[in-house]
């Protein structure tokens, strides 16, 4: 009976590093693509203004 007891304990241990690591490893994966799509959203918006300013100095040229 004790070596079961001891056997239970590491299981115990390493079942418990696995649900932290994968709490974690979800956690940084998704503050990862939302830091991203921010990244993504911000390059379109810098891209959409350089156009607008291009355009506006064509038409005020005219």
């Amino acid at each position: 009976m004790p070596t079961t007891a001891t056997k239970l304990a590491p299981d115990a241990t390493v079942t418990g590093f696995l649900v932290i690591a994968l709490t974690l490893s979800l956690a940084l994966i998704l503050f990862g693509a939302k830091k991203y799509r921010a990244i993504q959203r911000s390059r379109l918006l810098k891209r959409q203004i350089a156009m607008l300013e291009a355009l506006w100095r064509i038409s005020s040229t005219k």
